[in-house]
């Protein structure tokens, strides 16, 4: 099963309050875009969510959460693989999507290879890559 993190280089831009790079950012498991493709979100701090949870992978089960609305893709461990669970809350509920499997140390690999992209985007542009700080160097 594949895990893919899309961002959009080209629409990544300084928000108007806060100092926070806005831009386009999703999923997508198994060929299936989520929250949506064209969703809109503020990718570094996102992606440096998802580097502290690829970093504390030991733990049973965690949420890869976008920041603007109530969206998230819910892991749990299963031996060597994450069960991922794309979710949408509402009402203090949540309606989950299908679920993938997911190798564990694919899924911290494409988190670390977007968070990485997107640094270097932001260093392009000269945009502040505030929320990517505990991303481990380059395997070499």
């Amino acid at each position: 099963m594949r895990f893919e993190i899309a961002v959009d280089d080209g629409s990544l831009e300084l928000a108007s309050t806060g100092g926070n790079v806005a831009g386009q950012v999703h999923v997508v498991l198994d060929g299936e875009p989520f929250p949506d493709p064209a969703w809109w979100d503020f990718p570094c701090v996102v992606l440096g969510w998802w580097v502290k949870a690829a970093e504390d992978g030991r733990q049973a089960a965690f949420d890869l959460r976008f920041m603007d609305g109530p969206v998230l893709v819910r892991c749990v461990v299963d031996a060597d693989n994450l069960v991922m669970t794309p979710i949408v809350e509402s009402g203090g509920h949540g309606e989950a999507l299908a679920t993938t499997n997911v190798l564990a140390t694919a899924v911290r690999a494409e988190i670390y290879r977007a968070a990485r992209q997107l640094a270097a985007a932001c260093q392009r542009k000269s945009l502040p890559a505030q929320g990517l700080e505990l991303l481990p160097p380059p395997a070499r």
